[in-house]
């Protein structure tokens, strides 16, 4: 099959010299970064994921951020777009919900959701709070719920409907869990469930 192929070197990270916490390992950073970048063309510091976001809205508002997919009537699924002004609205009043709820900055919240649009409204909305994202995986059963949300000392997890059970069977075995916030409305049905 011809053409030449480069090798990547074994080691492609080192370990960044700071103190270890512990349960974790060291920071890594990349080969040949001596400095993590913080401006854009000198005039903008941006320090953070959501620095970088809010800069990105100021220059892109009317353009396509985020988007889902919506079965129309004729059978198709095409991408329905949100612009990135209209996005960060959204994500400013999840970021206002999280405050009211007395979440503190470098807190931790929990997100317990397949991969779909809210799921990142919900990060960004933590990040606009300076909240730690800390994913639940939900393929590995509830013992995994419980444990995420233990070891994180989580007390809010933001969850899809279809996840609402799987935190609620563990929620008493979580003493600091005191937030569950479904992203789909709630109805009747819901909380008469929920709360019996």
């Amino acid at each position: 099959m011809g053409g030449s192929y480069s090798t990547l070197p074994a080691i492609q990270s080192y370990e960044v010299d700071v103190p270890k916490r512990t349960g974790e390992g060291r920071p890594r950073r990349a080969l040949g970064v001596t400095e993590l970048p913080t401006e854009v063309k000198g005039n903008a510091t941006l320090s953070t994921i959501w620095h970088v976001f809010e800069y990105a809205c100021g220059k892109f508002a009317e353009s396509p951020c985020i988007g889902k997919r919506v079965k129309k009537e004729d059978g198709s699924m095409p991408f329905d777009f949100i612009p990135y002004g209209e996005t960060l609205k959204q994500i400013l009043i999840v970021g206002s919900g999280l405050s009211n709820l007395g979440l503190k900055p470098k807190e931790g919240l929990g997100i317990y959701s397949a991969n779909r649009m809210e799921w990142m409204l919900a990060q960004m909305g933590g990040f606009s709070q300076n909240l730690v994202c800390v994913p639940l995986y939900d393929t590995l059963g509830e013992s995994a719920v419980k444990y995420e949300i233990n070891h994180a000392e989580l007390r809010c997890v933001v969850a899809e409907k279809s996840k609402l059970a799987s935190v609620l069977a563990v929620a008493k075995e979580c003493p600091t869990l005191k937030f569950v916030v479904q992203i789909e409305p709630l109805d009747d049905d819901d909380t008469s469930k929920a709360f019996t």
